[in-house]
């Protein structure tokens, strides 16, 4: 939910202040970065060092972002509150001794900029 709400404030911040905002997916530390989009707004992407870094937020232990759909690993809303691509981020989690996966996801419609929490959904793993 955190995601859900990281990606809401961006494109809430992109409307308020009329300038793009974004939020980026990293994989490798597992965090995600809520951002203002200056060093290249034309690119739509989180330009690590120059763009400016509102909050970083780490993932809890347990909570792994799987994959997402965006162009650079990065959603970017713009002033109008539209978002420069459509797409998904998928999170998963997974419990000691349990044969369960809860997949999660978070969806951007790129017209309206609407971000919406995509239904819980699990997987069973064989062992």
């Amino acid at each position: 939910r955190d995601v859900l709400s990281s990606m809401r404030l961006a494109r809430s911040a992109a409307v308020s202040q009329k300038e793009q905002y974004g939020v980026f997916f990293d994989y490798y530390r597992n965090k995600y970065v809520l951002f203002h989009d200056v060093a290249n707004p034309s690119s739509f992407t989180y330009d690590h060092g120059s763009d400016s870094v509102i909050v970083t937020g780490t993932l809890p232990k347990k909570i792994h972002l799987a994959y997402d759909t965006f162009p650079n690993s990065a959603v970017v809303f713009r002033p109008n509150g539209s978002a420069a691509s459509s797409g998904q981020v998928i999170l998963y989690s997974y419990s000691d001794g349990s044969d369960c996966l809860n997949l999660m996801g978070v969806d951007v419609l790129a017209s309206t900029g609407r971000v919406k929490l995509l239904s819980d959904y699990y997987y069973f793993v064989e062992n």
